[in-house]
């Protein structure tokens, strides 16, 4: 399934002529696709065009008519008509940016849910965020110049936590607030938690 969807968006990038911004609309899913898919420059680019609708001419279906007005100052539109105020985009985008910056899913059905930071993020951007993923782990990190600069999880529920180690493979510290700090390695890293429980996530140096 992940080579037929690779090769699918491969196709239609030829399509757009390697221009992912041609790709981006008022109601497009594209940019969450490419983020979901671990590919930071084109989500990158479809994510800024949505957000700037630089496709309004061609995607508003009433675009002289409202006066050719791309996105107001409160940043909504009026993609079909000055009486169908649209926020969708920016719901669209902001699904697409999480996903960028943290994702926690599934290798299959039926299996235990990963989480993976910053899977599409830009090389070039700086960000921090403080996302939940399922299992009621509030997550938290930022990346600087590329480096993941810290990683806190917080569980609201308990259980195990799974998260793809941050660093590649080398070994992590792993330190529950006030407690003793626990070696992982490997690719994957998984440990116990119990309600309320706060980690802290540094490599190994």
């Amino acid at each position: 399934m992940f080579d037929t969807t690779m090769a699918t968006i491969r196709y239609q990038e030829e399509l757009l002529d390697h221009d992912w911004s041609r790709a981006a609309s008022e109601m497009s899913g594209m940019a969450r696709v490419l983020a979901n898919m671990g590919l930071a420059e084109p989500f990158k680019q479809v994510v800024l065009a949505q957000l700037e609708c630089v496709n309004a001419e061609r995607d508003y279906c009433y675009f002289n008519d409202t006066g050719r007005i791309k996105s107001f100052e409160n940043r909504l539109t009026v993609r079909e008509g000055v009486n169908c105020i649209s926020i969708q985009r920016l719901g669209n985008a902001a699904a697409a940016l999480q996903s960028a910056l943290c994702q926690s899913q599934p290798a299959g059905p039926g299996q235990d849910s990963v989480i993976r930071l910053f899977p599409a993020s830009p090389v070039d951007w700086d960000c921090e965020f403080s996302l939940w993923c399922p299992g009621g782990f509030n997550v938290k990190s930022a990346v600087q110049d590329g480096d993941i600069q810290y990683v806190t999880i917080t569980s609201s529920l308990g259980g195990t936590c799974r998260i793809r180690n941050p660093w590649g493979e080398g070994e992590v510290c792993l330190q529950k607030v006030g407690g003793e700090v626990h070696l992982l390695e490997g690719s994957l890293l998984q440990f116990e938690t119990e309600l309320g429980d706060e980690f802290e996530l540094y490599p190994n140096r």
